[in-house]
């Protein structure tokens, strides 16, 4: 196996355990969605660019046709956190996390369409293991012991696929568009966009009554789970595939629901950690499986 592509599957797995955090934000900070990402995406901005200062790194991208591709890439991803972040926010943790983890199946079609080439049997296979994980995952015992969606759920579930098709969309293009530029730069200038064009839609007067922990859990989400882990997860999609990056994501969900329920109290019931031995599963026979160069 390539040394880049150890260090790819080391650098994606790392970005998705910080990534499984982001649920314990959207519960602890008192915001709406949209005033969550615009604040997590300034943070970052100023995270990295204080990496950048010290490592005395130009933020600059090489031409203007990349600057448009990175800033539309950021809108998908500004517009993936917010539907992501409103989904957990209207259900539960466990319930928002696995919704979102549909777009590996997203993915399989969407990445070979775009290169005129049809979706590997095997590819297609693991997609619909992970797709019957999360299904398992979603529903809910009502009160009467039957399995019922209430509201809340099925509202939980729509934004989650929503924030599925996006964050799939944006990884797919990230590695066709953008992998001749530094990980970090990239993130960067799609962070700058997302802080940017929200400013006017921010809840400034919740936000002026917060609390010391609540500005510390802002600092938190905006340096560990956006700047780190998005700068790690773009890096691993130089060496592997954006097929790749969505299965092996999929460890996400359990260790989400793990967090939660040791953090927030949100036991997860049987039918959740079946799901999330299933979706696992799936990640962990992308991990072991031959070597394969992603397409070009």
């Amino acid at each position: 196996m390539p040394q880049n592509h150890t260090r790819s599957l080391l650098s994606l797995y790392l970005a998705a355990i910080l990534l499984s955090c982001n649920g314990l934000f959207a519960k602890g900070i008192p915001l709406d969605s949209v005033s969550i990402a615009q604040l997590r995406s300034i943070v970052a901005v100023i995270a990295v660019l204080v990496l950048f200062s010290v490592q005395r790194k130009s933020w600059r991208l090489p031409s203007s046709s990349d600057y448009i591709k990175t800033y539309c890439l950021g809108a998908l991803l500004g517009l993936h956190w917010i539907t992501f972040f409103a989904s957990m926010q209207v259900s539960t943790v466990a319930i928002g996390m696995v919704a979102l983890y549909s777009y590996p199946v997203i993915t399989v079609i969407i990445e070979p369409a775009l290169d005129k080439k049809w979706p590997h049997l095997s590819d297609i296979f693991a997609a619909l293991i992970v797709l019957i994980g999360v299904l398992v995952m979603i529903p809910e015992t009502s009160s009467e012991g039957g399995w019922q969606l209430n509201t809340t759920t099925l509202a939980g579930v729509g934004l989650g696929l929503i924030s599925a098709v996006l964050f799939s969309v944006r990884n797919t293009l990230q590695r066709r568009l953008l992998t001749n530029i530094d990980a970090s730069s990239s993130t960067l200038h799609q962070f700058l966009i997302i802080g940017v064009v929200l400013i006017p839609f921010v809840d400034w007067e919740s936000v002026s009554t917060f609390k010391p922990y609540n500005y510390a859990q802002i600092i938190g989400l905006g340096v560990v789970t956006t700047a780190l882990a998005h700068s790690l997860l773009v890096a691993s999609l130089r060496h592997l595939s954006a097929k790749t990056v969505a299965m092996i994501g999929c460890i996400q969900p359990p260790v989400a629901a793990l967090i939660a329920w040791l953090v927030l109290g949100e036991q997860p019931v049987l039918l959740v950690i079946i799901g999330g031995a299933i979706v696992l599963s799936v990640a962990v026979f992308e991990t072991l499986r031959p070597y394969q160069p992603p397409r070009k």
